[in-house]
């Protein structure tokens, strides 16, 4: 997990999650509002972009959480 790229952070439309050249067998990907509440889910991601409308949801800080079964990843998302 360590060759993501995550942008634009922080974010006002589009967050663009890249995995490169990375592949992978069974990643989840979520995205949870700063009071826990989830606002984005996606399961079995195998590789490649993924791209997050952001742009109808509030201002503030979010918290991306990306998990391989073995390895995890969070990163604090700003909305702007």
């Amino acid at each position: 997990l360590a060759n993501i790229e995550i942008f634009p952070n922080p974010v006002n439309e589009v967050l663009n999650i890249d995995f490169g050249d990375e592949q992978f067998s069974n990643l989840s990907i979520s995205l949870k509002a700063i009071d826990g509440k989830q606002v984005f889910e996606l399961k079995n991601v195998k590789e490649g972009k993924i791209a997050i409308d952001m742009s109808d949801y509030s201002k503030g800080i979010y918290m991306l959480y990306i998990n391989d079964g073995v390895n995890s990843f969070n990163k604090k998302i700003v909305k702007q």
